[in-house]
């Protein structure tokens, strides 16, 4: 297997939905990612994003956008979702390029 065909060429959100099930009612991110072989869509929760945020908390990720705001109630509007997502893929781009930016210094330190 090559093993370029697994790196990632592009992340995106592009989109998110409301679900019902399982309850209670929640939206999903849907994350797009692309390689040079295949596309993937992986929908996910905003409780993925902060479990992984949690776990990574030791690498002094970036902020996790917040869930809600300080003045919301209720369901979030349309308006505060794609704001929501659209931080969302900053932040997971941020990890995506502190990754590279890890992998390509540990590559450079070890000639091959």
């Amino acid at each position: 297997m090559n093993p370029s065909s697994h790196l990632i060429q592009s992340l995106s959100i592009p989109s998110h939905s409301t679900r019902s099930s399982p309850s209670p009612e929640h939206t999903v991110y849907n994350i797009l990612i692309t390689t040079p072989t295949h596309s993937y869509t992986i929908p996910h929760r905003y409780s993925s994003f902060a479990s992984l945020h949690t776990s990574l908390s030791s690498l002094s990720p970036p902020p996790l956008p917040p869930k809600r705001s300080l003045f919301s109630l209720g369901a979030p509007s349309e308006s505060t979702l794609v704001a929501r997502r659209a931080a969302l893929e900053i932040y997971l781009r941020s990890l995506l390029s502190r990754a590279d930016r890890k992998s390509t210094r540990l590559n450079s330190s070890h000639p091959g």
